[in-house]
């Protein structure tokens, strides 16, 4: 059974990809997403082209906003919500 641990850790790791795609972007293809591999929880950023059809896309404008200094940070609710999808807690 999963824990609410689980889903707070591959959050994080959620996170983390999308900080580390907001400080790199221009090292990125301009179609690049964030990929999740369904049989294995890989989490990563991929260009469309090259993702294996095991993987899960999620666009990456969607998981990125701004704070109220107008600085670009990761959307934790969004990634929270992607977070859950793989996880069950009772």
């Amino acid at each position: 059974m999963d824990t609410i641990q689980d889903i707070r850790a591959f959050d994080q790791w959620i996170l983390d990809v999308v900080q580390d795609y907001i400080e790199k972007q221009d090292c990125y293809a301009s179609d690049a997403v964030l990929a999740i591999d369904s049989k294995n929880f890989t989490v990563y950023v991929e260009s469309t082209k090259n993702l294996t059809a095991d993987a899960e896309k999620y666009q990456l404008a969607e998981l990125i906003r701004q704070d109220e200094k107008g600085c670009t940070e990761p959307d934790c609710d969004a990634t929270n919500v992607i977070a859950c999808k793989y996880f069950f807690v009772r």
